[in-house]
C-alpha cells in the first residue's frame, strides 16, 4: 500500500513538472505608449478644412506660462478621428505638466490657438480627451515644431546643449518604437531639431582688415608710356602723385554675437598713378618708360 501511494505521488509530481515546463515563457512586453499616462493629445475638429494649419498651445498657472508649442501641419479630407501630440519634444515638461494634473489644487489651463481661434481648457480635460483618443485609435497629425523666430543667446556652450537636448528627445522618441516608421518619425523630428540649434562656437574670432582714404592727388604732367599689354603701343598718359591714408583695424566677434572693433595703426603713403588720355591717343616715342610701372589711377 505504502508502495502504490508513493508511486501514485511520483506519478502526479512528474506530471506537474512535465506541464510547468511545457507553458512558454512569456516575452516582456515592448513598451509602446498606449494609455494616457504619459501623453497628451489635442483632438482636431471633427469638420476641419483640408490644407495648411498652425497651432500654438500654451499651458498656464494662475496666468504664468510654463510652456508654449507652436506647430504646423497639412491635412487632408477624412473621417477618422485625428489629434496632434503635445510636448513631445519636451519629455521633462510633459512629465511636470502630468504631476500637476494629479494635483486638484494645480489649476492650469490650456490654450490652443488653431488658424486663429482659441480654445481654452483646463488641464484635467486635456488628459480626459487623451485617453478618448488613444482609445478610439485617433490619427496622429504629423505636426512639425516650429522653430522660435529669435534664437537663444550664443553663449559658448549654447550649441553643445541643444544638441545633446536633441538626442535626448530622440532616444525617448525612438526608444519606444517597434517598427522603422515610427524611428522615421521620430529621426524627422531631430534633424528639425538638430538644424535649429545655434551655431557652434570654440572661442572668439578675430579678422583683420584696412581702409584706405585718398587724401589728395595732384597733377604731375603727361608723357608716352609704352603698354605692352593688353593693348601694344604707346599711349599718352596723365601722371599724377597721390597721399593715401591707411587705417589697420582688428574686430574681435564674441560667441555671443557681440564685437569690439579696435584701430591698431595708421599712416600715410604717396605714390604716383597713371591714367590714360582720351584727348591725345596712341603717341611716337615712349619718354616715359613701361606704363605697367605705376598703378593706374582711381
Amino acid at each position: 500500500m505504502k508502495m502504490n501511494g508513493l508511486f501514485a505521488f511520483k506519478s502526479v509530481l512528474s506530471l506537474f513538472v512535465g506541464l510547468l515546463f511545457s507553458v512558454p515563457l512569456l516575452a516582456a512586453p515592448p513598451t509602446v505608449q498606449t494609455s494616457s499616462g504619459d501623453r497628451l493629445l489635442y483632438g482636431l475638429p471633427a469638420k476641419m478644412s483640408a490644407g495648411h494649419h498652425e497651432m500654438e498651445v500654451a499651458f498656464r498657472k494662475q496666468a504664468k506660462s510654463l510652456v508654449v508649442e507652436k506647430f504646423s501641419f497639412e491635412t487632408t479630407r477624412g473621417e477618422r478621428a485625428r489629434a496632434v501630440e503635445l510636448l513631445a519634444w519636451h519629455p521633462k515638461q510633459r512629465v511636470r505638466i502630468l504631476r500637476m494634473a494629479t494635483d486638484p489644487t494645480s489649476a492650469v489651463e490650456v490654450s490652443v490657438v488653431l488658424d486663429g481661434r482659441q480654445t481654452v481648457l483646463p488641464l484635467e480635460s486635456l488628459v480626459v480627451q487623451t485617453g478618448v483618443l488613444l482609445r478610439e485609435n485617433a490619427e496622429l497629425v504629423h505636426a512639425r515644431l516650429e522653430t522660435p523666430a529669435t534664437q537663444p543667446s550664443l553663449t559658448k556652450d549654447a550649441h553643445d546643449d541643444c544638441v545633446n537636448d536633441c538626442y535626448n528627445n530622440y532616444y525617448a522618441c525612438s526608444d519606444p518604437c517597434i517598427d522603422y516608421a515610427c524611428i522615421q518619425d521620430c529621426q524627422y523630428w531631430f534633424n528639425q531639431c538638430y538644424y535649429g540649434c545655434p551655431p557652434g562656437c570654440s572661442g572668439p574670432t578675430v579678422r583683420n582688415y584696412s581702409t584706405s582714404t585718398l587724401v589728395s592727388s595732384t597733377w604731375s604732367g603727361s608723357d608716352c608710356y609704352r603698354e605692352p599689354f593688353p593693348a601694344t603701343g604707346n599711349w599718352q598718359y596723365d601722371k599724377y602723385y597721390r597721399v593715401i591714408h591707411v587705417d589697420n583695424y582688428r574686430e574681435t566677434t564674441q560667441c555671443d554675437g557681440s564685437k569690439t572693433t579696435e584701430l591698431v595703426s595708421s599712416y600715410n603713403y604717396g605714390q604716383y598713378c597713371l591714367t590714360r588720355e582720351s584727348f591725345f591717343g596712341s603717341c611716337s616715342y615712349p619718354r616715359g618708360g613701361d606704363a605697367s610701372s605705376y598703378p593706374a589711377c582711381y
